[in-house]
């Protein structure tokens, strides 16, 4: 079995725009944080729009970490847009990934054995 690696990048802000308002980038502690997402999913679905979520690994303050990154997806006739990101422990980010279904599989089924 071969485990693909992930590259970190630094980040030092978090985006924290809605969809009503503007607001700047909150500055942070430079923390890592993966390129590519390991969990991608939607939510919060209305007339108006949709959050597009994505969850990256992360490394803060030497301990493991998420970034979670919401990203309204607004609907016709709106045009509003935002992204908001929080960091999670890795606990609050494993919780996540089992509830959007990652460690979900059938059940097995009893079959009979060919001859």
């Amino acid at each position: 079995m071969e485990i693909e690696q992930l590259r970190f990048i630094e980040q030092n802000t978090l985006k924290t725009r809605s969809g009503v308002s503007s607001e700047p980038d909150v500055e942070i502690k430079t923390f890592l944080r993966s390129e590519t997402s390991v969990l991608r999913w939607e939510s919060g679905h209305n007339v108006a729009g949709y959050d597009c979520n994505n969850l990256f690994p992360a490394w803060v303050k030497g301990k493991r970490a998420f970034l979670l990154r919401r990203v309204w997806r607004a609907l016709s006739p709106y045009n509003a847009d935002g992204t908001q990101e929080d960091l999670l422990t890795f606990e609050q980010g494993v919780k996540i990934l089992i509830e959007q279904g990652v460690y979900d599989f059938a059940a097995p089924t009893a079959q009979k054995a060919k001859e």
